[in-house]
């Protein structure tokens, strides 16, 4: 019962970590499964606005992690417990403005 009890606490830290890493990433999930609820009960085909919306959302789910990993390359090969959250992000902006190239 201890090595269970461990392998849960120790699930549960990773799982806080993983959030703690990809906030934003877990925002447009969490809004995704929300939406796919909200399909499923619907019975029948949803909008079109709604089926958008949950591909934006796929799609903000995508952006956050290719943000959070491009931070990661530009701290300098640093770990992840090592360094301030958010430093040297300044990348961020140009995955938001690319398509107005």
């Amino acid at each position: 019962m201890k090595r269970f009890s461990e392998a849960i606490l120790k699930l549960i830290q990773g799982l806080s970590k993983a959030v703690l890493r990809f906030p934003l990433t877990i925002f447009f999930l969490v809004c995704c499964t929300a939406l796919t609820c909200y399909m499923v009960s619907l019975h029948k085909t949803p909008d079109l606005i709604i089926q958008k919306l949950m591909f934006v959302c796929l799609l903000g789910s995508f952006i956050g992690v290719t943000a959070q990993f491009a931070c990661d390359n530009r701290s300098g090969g640093v770990g992840f417990a090592d360094r301030p959250p958010y430093r040297n992000c300044k990348i961020i902006p140009y995955y938001f403005f690319i398509g107005n190239i």
